[in-house]
């Protein structure tokens, strides 16, 4: 396939342009300016601006670079400027800067109607499918990467559109490239140059040459465009050079030079008019000085001593700089420095770095300054024209508008006297109904911002009061339920105070144990146990004083003792008592029988010399106390009021409680002292597992399992569980709703106060004698993660641990009575108990849970408030010594 060349940029050159006379003075772009015609002495047209946009693309990123642009775009614009151009580079845009350069200049100068408007394109060109592509620096080859050409490239025809866009009078593009199109399909240039064509407007259209040829570096479209510009073009010697007779001379210079190197470069140009009206004529006026010479078209051009010429630049700039000259002296000899500098960076020298560098940075401070002096020059002319009694009315509009392009800034860009200028001259300039839509931008942006802030901060006001209203509601229902609580607290310790005063402990503890679900942070169950222990003191203090009776064979002191014991102690003691006092009586009777028989007999017989032998006096009976047996070894008992069964086996004493044939075994643990936690050098211990001894004074009854569905449901009425079936282990019951259960649950148990083992109560049991992180092998005792099958299985279907207790180790965790105490002390303790609603301690790990977890000494916090489809609790009972 053959490669498609690519050819040289050309000046896009969209001019305004009117071939003008200038009536005083030197021209600036914004400065209104007279064309005359010398042969009649009249105005043909006055332009109210001269604007110009040169865009050059030198350093391509994927097609050939062109150096020689470098030094087109600063000489073009040197050369406009010398015409009264306000000139604006744009080097090396992408394809979105190109646009938006096109978009802002066409936007901002063609918005003056009577304007004259260049622009001039310096670049790539090329041809597909007959259509004209102009070559931003990012556009790929056509023919490498054809979608991301179409993508990139300028589309000629929408380029030209800007141009229809434009209100001003006259617009010139020219293209320092080759191409073709249909607009350039009809090239006919008038025979007549007619400076009265410049009263109408028109669209002119130049290139430097016509598809698949080839420009060279070095621009000969360039130097003949200046060259005819500055009068070389002007054929009939008026002092004016018209777009056609601009054309004839660029277009016979530019096929010279190309013969002269056996190559073909033809330019081409169309004029096309602004809507129905006639087709104008751009207009350059000659300069005042002599005609340039026209060059001779085979000869090329004698090397100019640049050099020499950047050196004489530099020079001045330093001479200007030592002297203290003017910020406009100074601003021009810098921005001469910097169009010396060379267009290749491989020609640059040590001291072309130091002086562009240094240029550049004064360029950059001055730039502020000139600003303010160009500012201040617009409106001098403009306060100059409004006070001329011969400006009319456009004229006046026309110079004011050039303060408006000068002056629509935001206020950061003006000084602190500027800004109070801007704000008088707004109102002026709005009566001219000229706008400022920069600053009347920037006013309505920051209207909004203030509204916004404004919105803001209502939004915020109205937040904080919503927030105040709910943190005020919710504190009225927090006192609303506090005061309900405090209500029904109190009545429940009232219940319990006229119970304790009967010595009723069970109805005592059973009233201070709903007391403690109105107000969690109160003592209401130590407060409970506290009074049973009165009880169980006032027992001891009975017993104590009716075997010192006993043991001093005091029996109408044992009697008066016996009726005392009868009052504060237990069924079970008060029969024990009575057994005693009635051995008591028989031994006496005994002994009193065996004296009285022995004096008949010897009062009967002869009397011999006899030994006298005193009746043996059975001993009474007295069980063992027991500290902390591997295997319970207490004697059997008789059973507790509430007990439905109760009996002896390997593990120790049982009983039963039944709830309407729902059945759960009970396991009476003997006092005792034990190692709480786990030491150092135990697998997957945690910090909290802090190892302490732990006395429990009192003998308690514990569920051999943890409480079932079908006991909550036979209790409740519901079951709240996940994985719902009646052997498994009740779960997802918060600690409250547990409390409520063991109240109702008391009820009916015969009025017998049910509770949850605390948390040293709790590991006590489930160690069951053993000082190991199991009571047994794991596997026997344990439901886990690793055995449960990923769900809970029925209650007592592992082995029981010594003391007869299922599921101690894994299967569901358990609450406990104790707030949660992340480090708790190492000194040795005695009936520990803390209570807590907030976070409490939960033990025995779960069925989806780790071997670790399920350690006897394993303990993690739990809000009281939690449910959780992996914990549940099992029951405990206060017995009797």
């Amino acid at each position: 396939m053959t490669k498609i060349p690519m050819y040289r940029p050309f000046p896009a050159f969209v001019l305004m342009l009117m071939a003008i006379h200038i009536s005083a003075g030197e021209t600036r772009g914004d400065a209104p300016i007279s064309v005359v015609d010398p042969s009649k002495g009249t105005e043909v047209v006055r332009y109210g601006s001269s604007q110009a946009l040169i865009i050059g693309c030198s350093n391509y990123q994927k097609l050939k670079p062109l150096p020689g642009v470098a030094a087109d775009v600063p000489a073009v614009a040197e050369a406009l400027e010398r015409h009264g151009f306000a000139v604006t580079q744009v080097m090396d845009p992408t394809t979105e800067k190109f646009d938006a350069a096109v978009r802002a200049f066409i936007g901002r100068a063609g918005s003056v109607a009577d304007a004259r408007l260049v622009v001039y394109f310096a670049g790539h060109g090329h041809t597909m499918q007959g259509q004209g592509y102009l070559c931003p620096v990012d556009t790929p080859s056509p023919t490498e990467d054809e979608v991301g050409f179409r993508e990139k490239a300028v589309f000629l025809p929408d380029f030209l559109n800007r141009a229809q866009q434009a209100k001003s009078r006259h617009v010139m593009m020219a293209f320092d490239s080759c191409f073709s199109g249909a607009l350039f399909a009809n090239r006919a240039v008038a025979n007549k140059f007619v400076l009265r064509m410049a009263q109408d407007p028109v669209r002119s259209f130049l290139t430097a040459g016509s598809e698949n040829e080839p420009v060279p570096d070095e621009s000969t479209f360039r130097r003949a465009f200046i060259e005819g510009i500055d009068g070389a073009a002007d054929r009939d010697s008026d002092g004016f050079v018209l777009g056609n007779e601009l054309f004839a001379y660029v277009q016979q210079r530019v096929i010279n030079a190309a013969d002269s190197r056996n190559g073909t470069q033809t330019p081409q140009y169309n004029s096309l008019p602004m809507g129905k009206q006639p087709v104008g004529d751009v207009v350059f006026v000659v300069p005042r000085r002599a005609a340039l010479a026209i060059a001779p078209p085979v000869k090329p051009a004698a090397p100019v001593p640049v050099e020499l010429d950047r050196n004489q630049v530099y020079a001045a700039a330093e001479r200007a700089e030592s002297n203290g000259a003017d910020v406009a002296t100074r601003f021009a000899v810098w921005s001469a420095v910097v169009k010396a500098a060379p267009a290749d960076a491989n020609d640059w020298s040590k001291r072309d770095e130091r002086i562009q560098a240094r240029a550049k940075s004064i360029l950059t401070d001055l730039e502020p300054a000139m600003a303010m002096r160009r500012r201040s020059d617009v409106l001098t002319t403009a306060e100059t024209v409004a006070a001329d009694e011969n400006a009319t009315r456009k004229q006046k509009i026309q110079s004011w508008s050039a303060v408006q392009q000068a002056w629509d800034v935001p206020d950061d860009q003006l000084s602190t006297m500027e800004r109070q200028q801007v704000a008088t001259l707004e109102p002026r300039l709005a009566a001219m109904n000229i706008a400022m839509p920069v600053r009347q931008r920037l006013a309505q942006e920051r209207a909004e911002r203030e509204r916004q802030e404004q919105a803001r901060l209502e939004q915020e006001r109205l937040d904080r009061e919503r927030l105040e209203q709910e943190r005020l509601a919710q504190e009225r229902a927090k006192q609303a339920r506090e005061a309900a609580a405090a209500k029904e607290f109190s009545e429940q310790v009232d219940i319990g105070n006229q119970a304790n005063k009967r010595r009723d402990w069970k109805a005592a503890i059973l009233a201070f144990t709903l007391a403690k679900t109105f107000d969690p942070t109160a003592s209401a169950v130590i407060l409970g146990l506290a009074t049973a222990e009165a009880g169980d003191r006032r027992q001891r203090s009975a017993q104590s004083a009716f075997d010192q009776r006993i043991d001093a064979n005091d029996l109408a002191g044992a009697e008066l003792a016996l009726i005392d014991l009868q009052g504060v102690a237990s069924l079970d003691a008060a029969v024990k008592a009575a057994d005693r006092l009635s051995l008591m009586k028989q031994a006496m009777v005994a002994k009193q029988a065996a004296a009285a028989a022995a004096a008949a007999a010897a009062a009967a017989r002869t009397p011999e010399p006899v030994a006298r032998t005193e009746p043996t006096e059975p001993k009474p009976q007295v069980a063992t106390k027991l500290e902390a047996p591997a295997k319970p070894q207490a004697p059997t008992i008789p059973p507790p009021p509430w007990a439905a069964a109760s009996g002896n086996d390997a593990y120790g004493d049982w009983a039963d409680l039944s709830f309407d044939g729902v059945i759960q075994r009970m396991r009476r643990i003997h006092p005792g002292t034990f190692m709480m936690g786990s030491p150092s050098d135990e697998v997957e211990r945690r910090k909290d597992e802090v190892q302490r001894e732990v006395t429990l004074t009192r003998p308690y009854w514990l569920a051999d399992s943890e409480c079932t569905q079908a006991l909550w449901k036979k209790v409740m009425g519901d079951n709240p569980s996940s994985y719902k079936a009646d052997d498994r282990a009740v779960n997802e019951v918060e600690f409250q709703e547990v409390m409520k259960f063991l109240a109702k649950a008391s009820d009916l148990a015969r009025g017998t106060p049910l509770r949850m083992p605390t948390e040293a109560e709790w590991e006590y049991a489930c160690r069951a004698g053993t000082v190991t992180a199991f009571a047994g092998d794991p596997e026997r005792l344990c439901w886990n993660r690793r055995n449960s099958g990923g769900k809970p299985q029925p209650v007592r279907s592992k082995a029981a641990n010594p003391w007869g207790l299922y599921d101690m180790h894994g299967g569901v965790l358990e609450w406990t009575l104790d707030e949660w105490n992340e480090n708790p002390a190492p000194d040795p303790v005695t009936d520990p108990i803390r209570m807590s609603h907030d976070k409490v301690v939960i033990r025995g790990g779960c069925w989806n849970m780790g071997l670790g977890a399920c350690r006897a000494a394993s303990r993690m916090p739990r809000s009281g408030t939690s449910q959780w489809d992996v914990l549940g609790f099992r029951i405990a009972i206060d017995a009797l010594p």
